[in-house]
């Protein structure tokens, strides 16, 4: 009777410690899954920026189009106002952005900026009035009124202005992200209506048009 009773209970520890040596497995081997998934995929985050009542999704090295119209804005706004005080850190803070094929190309641009700003003691102001953003190029368009006010030659009435000038500025920009962080890989700017491939396909149609009458 003894005898079969420690047999029994040997053979519930038996089972027992079976069981729990499976279970163990079982949880190493979910808890390494989990590690290996959580490392594959890119944590997504969703902010409100400061200033626009859109939502944003973006990830390490993919953002939508909220996020690249926000980050195209702020460089449109921050190359638009610019002093002989505040040229030099603007020029740096573009720099800083862009993408090094697209910084090789707009540097000279950015330097001559800083010169003239700086020796004309010339201000500038934008004010955007339109933002889009184009799917198919994936380029933001920011459309604003763009004011060059240099300075007075009075010189009992400095705060006069000399000039005075108002103009429709387009700013032309298509940011992505890498590593978390946003990159501009184009950066364009001009004078008049936004270059969309809507537009300029129009105008390549009307120079067809006007060469076929000729």
């Amino acid at each position: 009777m003894i005898k079969a009773k420690m047999d029994r209970r040997m053979s519930e520890v038996v089972s027992s410690a079976q069981f729990h040596r499976i279970s163990n497995l079982v949880l190493s081997v979910a808890v390494v899954l989990l590690v290996i998934t959580v490392l594959n995929n890119e944590p997504v985050t969703q902010i409100i920026p400061p200033k626009l009542d859109e939502r944003i999704t973006m990830s390490v090295n993919m953002a939508d189009s909220g996020y690249k119209k926000a980050w195209a804005k702020y460089v449109a706004i921050l190359a638009g106002n610019v002093t002989p005080a505040n040229v030099q850190f603007v020029s740096d803070s573009i720099g800083e952005l862009l993408a090094p094929d697209v910084y090789h190309r707009v540097s000279g641009e950015l330097g001559s900026l800083v010169f003239t700003v700086q020796k004309e003691a010339r201000r500038t102001t934008f004010i955007p009035k339109r933002v889009l953003y184009e799917e198919v190029s994936d380029k933001v368009f920011i459309e604003g009124d763009y004011e060059i006010l240099l300075p007075s030659d009075d010189a009992l009435n400095p705060a006069s202005r000399r000039g005075r000038h108002t103009m429709q500025k387009v700013y032309e920009i298509a940011v992505d992200i890498e590593n978390g962080a946003p990159l501009v890989k184009h950066f364009d700017t001009y004078f008049g209506p936004m270059k969309t491939l809507e537009y300029l396909e129009r105008q390549n149609r009307l120079t067809r048009e006007v060469q076929g009458q000729g």
